[in-house]
This record gives structure tokens, sequence and C-alpha cells, in this order.
């Protein structure tokens, strides 16, 4: 228990904590690796919290996944995939006996026999047995003298008995224990998906598990609504008085259509309702007032927009993707809609669907011939050209298919494109710069007209590396940013 006390396994265990997944050997394999790492798993797998693994065989796969993906041309990757695959790892997994089974118990029966309990190891290509991970069999080993048994000279015909059940022990609660024992007050937080502030200082956040919840600016929570599956964006009316909140619901069969609700920020009470059509976008239009975008799309007839959506902030209206024309699915282009309110403008404190007479097809998603992108995060500047981020959509990623693109109104040209090999999260701009938060933790600042790099930074958080899933633009030199793990953070610009 001393152990757990130090700085470093705290802050390790509190990471661990605020991943809503279960704790396995692949959610630790997403952590940087330390000594400390090293021991909390050996210490987790000793008390049966994690089944055992050859941690030399996982290195080798790391090692061997990275230097395949270190070469550039597809042609090496292939071969080099296919020879480390089929030729190493599979004769060392073969002598390591991992490929078929994984002891759980062995006894000594007599003088001069050895009775083990194993339980199969599923490998890849064991998919028709159902029972595998919960039957094994048993074997009796016998040798003359067990001292004079030389290394590796049990075959597969020792280890032949009969199929008994043998169910692995499941120690996801004891992980979950070992977490909580931190402290009676820790409060495991989930992805943040929106953040915005308020002209008091107050700051109002979504997230999983809640649907909105605001922040004092001394930093104590003032109240929180809970949902099971937490909002997505925030829209802030005009008076600061509520806000709208569009709802996570998934589309899957025989579940409810999405919801925007209006909440009161000064308790978070539920005074509006809007029910769409369909899936939407929600965001605050130039004017401040909400506004509702469709937000399916399909891409080689597969709907895409719940894991890439396609949402433009700060627009003087709304803009989405829509399929033109009835041309064959692989290929089939996209356009980009809008709507304008017919007659006088006036102010709106409902958000309101396009109505289909008011819809026009502007251009092409995709300005490569030939080429299908996934929707993205995205602005709209002063002049109307859209800064949007996206990614290429191919079976097989490669380097720079993740992009943010400055286009012009009229027809849709590109007049700058930055590539990446990560996928941009959130994005916000002002006058001169635009700022996109990725995946793997950084945060770039580009140069508004000519897309350069101006700086670039890692979200770090003492020794605690961040990735960041939702960035605002609050004030100059401001940026609010919330992150996979629940945080709400205040950067600096300018230092």
């Amino acid at each position: 228990m001393f152990w757990l006390s130090g700085s470093k396994v705290s802050t390790l265990l509190q990471q661990i904590g605020r991943d809503e997944r279960p704790v396995t050997h692949e959610t630790l394999d997403e952590l940087p690796a330390s000594r400390v790492l090293a021991h909390l798993r050996s210490v987790m797998v000793a008390t049966g919290a994690l089944p055992a693994r050859d941690e030399r065989l996982v290195a080798l796969e790391g090692w061997i996944t990275a230097a395949v993906q270190g070469r550039t041309d597809p042609a090496e990757r292939r071969i080099l995939h296919g020879y480390a695959s089929w030729h190493h790892l599979r004769r060392l997994r073969r002598r390591l006996g991992k490929e078929h089974t994984t002891h759980l118990h062995l006894d000594w029966l007599t003088g001069n026999g050895l009775t083990l309990s194993l339980t199969w190891s599923t490998p890849p290509d064991d998919w028709q047995d159902k029972e595998a991970h919960t039957h094994g069999h048993t074997a009796v080993v016998l040798r003359p003298d067990w001292t004079m048994v030389p290394s590796r000279s049990i075959t597969p015909y020792d280890l032949a008995g009969p199929r008994v059940p043998a169910p692995r022990p499941d120690g996801r609660a004891a992980a979950y224990q070992l977490v909580t024992e931190l402290g009676p007050d820790w409060d495991p937080r989930l992805t943040v998906r929106a953040a915005e502030e308020l002209s008091d200082g107050r700051i109002l956040a979504t997230l999983g598990g809640v649907q909105l919840e605001c922040w004092l600016p001394s930093g104590e929570r003032e109240w929180a609504i809970p949902d099971k599956e937490g909002g997505r964006e925030i829209a802030v009316a005009w008076d600061e008085t509520s806000a709208w909140i569009s709802l996570v619901r998934p589309e899957r069969h025989n579940r409810p259509p999405q919801s925007v609700v209006r909440l009161s920020l000064a308790d978070g009470a539920q005074v509006d309702q809007v029910a769409p059509s369909g899936y939407v976008s929600l965001s605050s239009a130039a004017d401040g007032d909400p506004t509702l975008a469709p937000s399916r799309y399909w891409i080689r007839g597969i709907p895409v927009a719940s894991r890439y959506p396609f949402h433009i902030r700060h627009a003087g209206q709304p803009y989405f993707l829509r399929k033109a024309g009835r041309r064959p699915a692989f290929k089939s282009w996209r356009s980009v809609g809008s709507h304008r309110r017919a007659g006088a403008r006036t102010r709106s404190d409902r958000p309101a669907e396009p109505e289909e007479k008011n819809v026009r097809r502007l251009f092409p998603y995709s300005w490569v011939p030939g080429e299908e992108h996934y929707g993205g995060p995205g602005v709209e500047a002063a002049d109307g050209s859209l800064i949007h981020a996206g990614r290429v959509c191919r079976q097989r990623r490669q380097p720079g298919d993740s992009f943010v693109v400055r286009r012009a109104a009229s027809d849709g040209t590109p007049q700058w494109v930055f590539r990446t090999d990560y996928s941009a999260t959130a994005l916000d701009a002002d006058a001169t710069t635009a700022f996109i938060a990725y995946d793997d933790g950084e945060i770039v600042a580009l140069g508004l007209d000519t897309g350069t790099v101006l700086w670039r930074h890692r979200l770090s958080l003492g020794n605690v590396s961040l990735i960041p899933t939702a960035l605002t633009l609050t004030q100059a030199g401001r940026l609010l940013i919330g992150t996979h793990d629940g945080r709400i953070l205040l950067c600096s610009t300018t230092t």
C-alpha cells in the first residue's frame, strides 16, 4: 500500500480509472511505457486481475509493427508484414506454446507424475470454437525422473487429455476496486465533447455520462445533469440564460430519435426540447442563433456521420453533406448544402432544420477526382470561406491522409491544404489563426492566409500526456480545451 501512495503511481492509477473501458492488457498498452506501469501490470497478473501473457513476445510484435509502418513503400510494407507475421511470429508462438494453450493450474500427482489443467488460447483461425475461452483439458505427464528431463521435451502428445470446463477468472472487479481505493471522493470522468466559456467566467461542458455541467471561475462545479450517454454540441443563447444541447443517441434499430434540449444555465433544468426529423448537428451561427444541420451522410453505402461528423461552427448558414444524383456508391460524390432563412432576419431562440426549398448545392466535398473524404470539424471565416478538417477514405490509411483545408466559398477550390497522419478532433479560428486539436495529443496553429505552421505543442499536464477532444477559442490568446480523460483546461496561445 506504501507503493500505491507514490506520486507516479497515483497519477497512473487516476489515468487508468478515468478510462471508461475495462482494464485490459490492450488498454494498458496505450499508456506510455514506464517501470511503474510494468510493475502494476505484473501485480494485476499475479492477483488474477489480468491474464498472464509473454511480454517479450508482445514487445517483439510492437517492434515489428513499428518497423513495418516505418516503410514508405506500400509494397515493401506488405512483404515485410507477411514475412514477419507468418514466418517469425507464428514459429515463435508455437515454440512458446501461446498459440495453443495457456497454463492455469499444475500439481504433482505422484512422485513422477505431473497433472496440468490448461485452457485454449484461441489462435486467430479458431473462431469456430465458441467455448474456447471457457473450456480446456487436463493432461497427466509422466517422467521417471523429473530432475533429468531436458528442456522442451514435452510434446503435444503428452499434453493430450479430456476436455473439461475451465473458465478463466474475471479480474475486472478487482481492478476496479484497486483503482477506487485511491480515495472516497474519486470520481471517474469520461471524454469531454464540447466546452464553452460564458462572459461571467463560468464554463460549460458536455461529456460522456453528463448532458451538461457548469463550472464556476473558482474551479468548483456548480451543477451537472447526468445522462446515460451524455451530451454533444453546445449552442449558448445570445442572452446566456440558457443553452441548447444535442444529446448523444447512436443510430441503432428501434432507438428513439436524437433529441435537442434547452437547459437553464441557472440550475441545469430543462426548459424546452426539439425533436428533429433525423440526426442533426447543433451549432451557434455567426449572429449567435442556434442552428441545426442534417448530420447523416454515407460513404460507399455505409452511414459514417456518427464517427466522422461534419460540424461547421460560427457559420452564417448551416452546412451539411448530401449525396448528389444516383451514381454508383463507389463513385458517388458529395456536396455541401446550405440554407438561408427567407424574408427579414429576426432573432430566433429555437433551432430549426433547413427547409428543402431553401437548400442549394454548393460544390463537391472532395476536390480530388476519385477520392472520397470523411467529414470533420470546421469553421467559417469572415470572407465566407470554409476551414475544415477531414480524412481520405481508404481501406488502409496512408501517410498524409488526414488534412485541414481552406476552401473558397464560391466553388470550393482549396486555397491551401495542411496534411498530417492523425485525425483532427476539434478546430476553431480567429481572424488570423486556425487552431486544430489532434488525436495524437498535439495542438497545431496554422496561419489562416497561407496554412503555414505558426507553432505546434503536445498537450500535457505535468508528466501526464493528454489527448484533446474539444477546443474553443474563448478570447484573444486563450484556448478552452477538453480532454479524453475528462479534464477541462484553459491554455494560453502566447506563451
